[in-house]
């Protein structure tokens, strides 16, 4: 199930997509929506099946745009003295930005926090920096 569809897709290319080529972009969109529904909760993947955020829709379009223009990951390439470079993440993939942008999409905080205790009865609870030695009577 592919959160962005072939129109939006093609919105996102100048001149558009070859309609000979649709079924290789919607089969890219398909993977990048994989992608994209592997970092939410169960709850959200059913919500998003009949209608996914903007942000999500277009990180899932710049995905998908990346495999689909550049499926070898070809970083540099030059004609005089013929060189080519790729990169070392090829096809479809997530950046750090997009994974942020799903996450907070779905409202998936960036950050949680834990509460330590202290093996003899301290207890550090960290996110409001408290401290406190109450089993040894400190």
């Amino acid at each position: 199930m592919a959160l962005a569809t072939f129109v939006q897709m093609d919105a996102r290319v100048d001149g558009g997509i070859d309609v000979g080529d649709q079924i290789r972009a919607e089969a890219a969109l398909d993977d990048a929506s994989a992608l994209v529904l592997d970092l939410v909760d169960d709850a959200t993947q059913t919500a998003w099946s009949t209608s996914a955020p903007g942000s999500v829709v277009a990180v899932v379009c710049r995905v998908a745009l990346r495999g689909f223009l550049n499926p070898y990951g070809v970083k540099l390439e030059r004609q005089g003295d013929y060189q080519y470079e790729l990169d070392s993440a090829p096809g479809i993939y997530l950046t750090d930005v997009e994974i942020r942008t799903v996450r907070k999409s779905a409202g998936q905080p960036g950050m949680a926090s834990i509460e330590v205790t202290h093996p003899y009865g301290f207890t550090y609870d960290l996110p409001g920096n408290r401290y406190r030695a109450d089993v040894l009577g400190l």
